[in-house]
């Protein structure tokens, strides 16, 4: 990244450059000459190495700019090769040469080789301080004490601050800044009318206090959070539970929430005592990211590896830069090649976050689920005991029949649960009775009873939890296949919670293009997939056993004879034996095209070779229900008919129970003990690290003192309240630097996500200590940090041009007026819904679809125009879909979700222009505003023309404007006209 220069010296006669601006201009050099393997052998990364020089000689002769490489590389506008420096900067360049060369103290090689730089090294890295207030010339000017920092700055160019700005003006700005909507013409008459001298905070403390206030500062996180509501990648799909991150970030702003609190929700608050559903929802912060479906069910185990090495590249960067604005990610392969970072401190920060999953979880308290438990537990028991008499009452028939047919029921060796589908979908051992989707036996449909065998068609049946335990198991069942099979789950032991991306399972498996058996576990990542054994038997039933032993082993028998084995193999979570904690396990019958399943029977413990030969032996005794029906007497028929109603009836009664709310947020799972990867790479492991913080950072503390197998919750926990010390010398900075980037479209710091060797320079670094050491002692309030800012007189300055000062300042770096800027894309479209009277102004809850999804082995997003109320809700209720983006936001740069913004991208194109002409949405937003003035002003053409400047822009019109806009009213027609209002710069801008 190439610094930004700060443009201060114009002439010969102009005062020395400090040493930010020497560093801001060396950096463009040492993008390419710097430390080990420099181009052409010069390392410019200290004074050393500048008068050592490189294969062309010595680059620096202090005192003489004449005779300096340097000086001439850059004068002939050859180097840096990204492109000439300014005037100003050559100028710069050749005064520091001139009085000696004196090397800015921070520019050190940060990157030694293998070590982290002592924390000296860079102003970022020091403790915050308190500055003295500086005294400035003009005391009167100061308002507010950051004032008098801007001030000293500007008065040592010999430069001034601009005059206030008017109090139309100054209104609109704030309304904006804080709550993202124009003022209303009567709260503007009010504040301009209002001479008291607390009349301008007033209005500044009752836009904090408005619910919009979360709304508009809630989207500045959303950017940098990546929020989006779809997974991204190839197959994007919706995630439904999403928006509560994005409620609680908006509400967490409205309470002014202190921003280490806010911080350690983000990043533990599902392990914070006590468990909140803000606490639990906040670490939607860390799973926002896109999600690569197709990359985790790949079935090399590295394949999958190195998808989730950069998924925690990615987790690892948006904490680091987000919260100490340090670019961590940087060192996933090797030590930062400009930042005091090593490899080993990006595995130490990745082993705090290593446990982490994505995926929906309950979104309760734990008081709020034993209520809940409370409320359906005697309904789920009552349904259990009605089941397991009626499967008693069904046995007892059966055997019966089997009996007369003159066959000795023979026992399987002790299953924890058995399925005969005799009937239903009863469990006749255990407690894994079947809901079925269709509800219906003997019918056509998804799923069906066919000759005592259940038969299904893109459908499941599934049980309630069950209440044992799983770690060795066995599946068993005689299954049919024909040839319209595909792949499908015959029968599967799944688990109700898994962490895991796409589920924890292991299942009966049948592939129709090989025509094999297989067993599924984890979405492929365990399966074993056998090279031969084709499978020729169709129309009749197949047995099919699974054993899974304690050592991670599989064994498939077909038949009752050994199909295919699979020894242990591998390491971590997704390769050993996996258990199932009783109450989190259900079975799944189904999955698939077509299916059959004839009976299934399940074990606790993985079957002997013998053992399932002789379960094979001895084979299924069906009864059909005519069978059953005839040899049941009529007392035990009706006792069924009973049992199954009243069964059906509480069914109902827990269908009917509220049901329990889901959120997209972290899910974990026990991670290995973390290692470095050399090179980044999972195939090649190195030494182990512990979890722990910035080794250049000596307070807070950054050993956390752990173990390397502790577990998730502990290294998460202790991550997050290592952010969120008071001694931490990034966090509050960062934090400040933000608040100011977005007051003033400008952080002191530029780049708002990096305070390391290749970020901007501090155009105030007094400043932004002051701020940052001011923000810690008022407890980390934002709303106080907003008063601090927006009550000073740097912030009222009118945002008029002068040339003059332009020409010692043309970035305005130094604040000698208020920086105008275009209004973000969200806040354009909420001001045309606001102006038009039409804007919906309900809060929360799921985010609206101007879609409609198509699906064809992934989804897609055809944009809808609809005026529909939820469609007129405030843009940050829009769902977000990552590849189904809105044209007109898109058109004034809304960022894209699958990724960072810490800074907003702001063009100008013709784009723009033709969005804001052609648009349905703007073309309807003018009509209704040409509407309202009709309803406002009816009859008064004037007053019209005037009520839609005070509304659209926030002032009164001049009397030519109000001739010129009363002419093409009467001539085009008031609505022709509201369309040009709503299309003028002035209306896109905020002074």
């Amino acid at each position: 990244m190439l610094f930004l220069a700060v443009t201060a010296l114009g002439s010969e006669s102009a005062p020395a450059a400090t040493a930010g601006e020497v560093s801001s201009v060396l950096a463009k050099c040492q993008v390419c000459h710097r430390g080990i393997g420099a181009v052409a052998g010069l390392d410019l990364s200290s004074r050393e190495g500048a008068l050592l020089g490189g294969n062309s000689g010595p680059a620096l002769e202090p005192g003489e700019s004449g005779q300096s490489l340097l000086f001439a590389k850059v004068r002939s506008g050859e180097m840096p090769p990204s492109g000439p420096l300014s005037k100003a900067e050559v100028d710069l360049v050749r005064h520091w040469i001139d009085e000696g060369a004196v090397w800015p103290s921070g520019d050190q090689d940060a990157s030694a080789a293998g070590t982290a730089a002592p924390e000296s090294l860079w102003w970022s890295l020091k403790p915050v301080h308190q500055p003295a207030v500086p005294a400035v010339k003009q005391a009167a000017w100061v308002r507010k004490p950051l004032d008098a920092f801007i001030l000293a700055a500007l008065e040592e160019r010999g430069m001034e601050p601009s005059a206030p700005a008017s109090r139309e003006v100054l209104i609109r700005r704030a309304t904006l800044d804080l709550i993202g909507l124009p003022p209303t013409p009567g709260e503007i008459e009010a504040f301009v009318s209002d001479t008291s001298p607390g009349a301008y905070e007033n209005l500044v403390n009752r836009l904090l206090a408005s619910r919009h206030y979360g709304e508009r500062w809630g989207r500045h996180w959303l950017d940098l959070a990546r929020f989006g509501e779809s997974q991204g990648y190839e197959r994007d799909k919706i995630r439904d539970h999403a928006w509560p991150y994005r409620d609680y970030v908006i509400r967490s702003f409205n309470q002014d929430k202190p921003y280490a609190r806010f911080v350690l929700e983000q990043l533990a608050g599902d392990v914070l005592k006590p468990r909140t559903r803000d606490g639990i929802a906040a670490t939607g912060f860390l799973v926002a990211a896109p999600w690569d479906e197709v990359g985790h069910t790949q079935q090399s185990d590295i394949m999958r590896a190195r998808v989730r090495a950069v998924e925690m590249e990615e987790m690892v960067g948006t904490v680091a830069q987000t919260f100490l604005g340090m670019t961590v990610n940087c060192a996933r392969c090797h030590d930062h090649k400009f930042d005091p970072i090593s490899q080993r401190d990006y595995y130490r920060l990745k082993a705090c976050l290593d446990g982490i999953r994505a995926g929906d979880r309950p979104w309760l308290t734990p008081a709020e689920t034993a209520a809940h438990e409370e409320r359906t537990e005697p309904l789920r028991d009552g349904i259990r005991r009605l089941k397991r008499r009626l499967a008693q009452l069904q046995d007892e028939v059966r055997e019966r029949v089997l009996t007369k047919r003159g066959i000795a029921p023979q026992p399987a060796p002790g299953p924890v649960s058995r399925w005969t589908f005799d009937l239903n979908g009863i469990d006749s051992v255990g407690d894994g009775h079947l809901s079925l989707e269709s509800g219906a036996l003997g019918e056509d449909g998804e799923i069906r009873f066919e000759d005592g065998g259940i038969r299904f068609k893109d459908a499941e049946g599934r049980s309630g939890p069950l209440t044992v335990d799983l770690a060795e198991k066995t599946l068993e069942a005689w299954v049919r296949v024909s040839k319209e099979n595909h792949q499908f789950h015959f029968f599967k032991v799944d688990d109700t919670d898994s962490p895991l991306p796409r589920g924890r399972f292991d299942a009966i498996y049948y592939h129709h293009k090989s025509r094999t058996w297989r067993n599924l576990s984890e979405f492929k990542n365990r399966t074993v997939s056998p090279k031969r054994h084709k499978e020729t038997k169709t129309e009749t039933p197949i047995h099919i056993a699974i054993a899974y032993d304690s050592q991670g082993g599989i064994r498939i028998y077909r038949e009752g004879l050994l199909y295919w084995a699979q020894d242990p193999k591998g390491e971590g979570p997704e390769s050993a034996l996996q258990a199932f904690a009783r109450g989190r396990v259900r079975i799944v019958f189904g999955g698939g095209r077509t299916g059959m399943v004839e009976e299934a029977r399940l074990y606790d413990r993985a079957l002997s070779s013998e053992e399932i030969a002789a379960s094979f032996r001895a084979g299924i005794q069906r009864v059909t229900p005519d069978e059953w029906n005839a040899e049941a007497s009529s007392q035990e028929r009706r006792a069924r008919d009973e049992l199954l109603e009243e069964a059906a009836r509480q069914e109902g009664l827990l269908k009917g129970a509220p049901e329990v709310p889901l959120v997209y947020a972290v899910r974990t799972y026990r991670a290995g003990p973390p290692v470095v990867m050399e090179r980044g790479d999972p195939a090649t492991p190195g030494d182990p690290v512990e979890p722990g913080g910035l080794l250049a950072i000596s307070s807070p503390e950054p050993e956390f003192g752990l173990p390397p197998d502790g577990n998730e919750a502990q290294r998460r926990l202790r991550l997050a309240k290592w952010i969120t010390d008071p001694d931490h010398p990034l966090t509050a900075r960062v934090l400040v630097n933000r608040v100011w980037h977005y007051h003033f479209g400008r952080g002191i710091v530029s780049t708002p996500n990096d305070f390391g060797f290749n970020g901007g320079r501090a155009s105030h670094p007094e400043l932004l200590d002051w701020l940052a050491h001011t923000f810690l002692r008022q407890g980390g309030s934002l709303k106080q940090l907003h008063r601090e800012i927006m009550l000073s007189n740097t912030y009222r300055q009118s945002s008029g041009f002068r040339a003059d000062a332009a020409d010692a300042d043309a970035e305005n770096r130094l604040l000698w007026r208020f920086s105008p800027r275009r209004l973000e894309a969200e806040v354009i479209r909420d001001a045309l819904l606001a102006v038009s009277g039409r804007l919906n102004r309900e809060p929360g809850g799921p985010g609206f679809r101007p879609f409609e999804v198509r699906f064809f082995n992934s989804h897609f997003y055809d944009l809808v125009d609809s005026a529909d109320p939820p469609m007129r809700k405030r843009t940050i209720y829009r769902i977000v879909v990552r590849s189904g983006h809105d044209p007109m936001l898109e058109a004034f740069d809304c960022p894209d979700a699958s990724s960072k913004a810490p800074r907003r991208s702001n063009t100008t194109t013709p784009i723009q222009s033709l969005a804001l002409m052609n648009s349905p949405f703007v073309l309807r937003q003018a009509d209704h505003l040409a509407t309202r003035l009709r309803q406002e002003a009816p009859g008064d053409s004037a007053g019209q023309i005037e009520l839609a400047y005070r509304l659209s822009l926030g002032r009164t019109p001049g009397p030519e404007e109000t001739i010129r806009a009363v002419t093409h009213a009467g001539e085009h027609g008031l609505e022709s006209f509201c369309w040009a209002l709503l299309n003028s710069s002035e209306f896109l801008y905020l002074n």
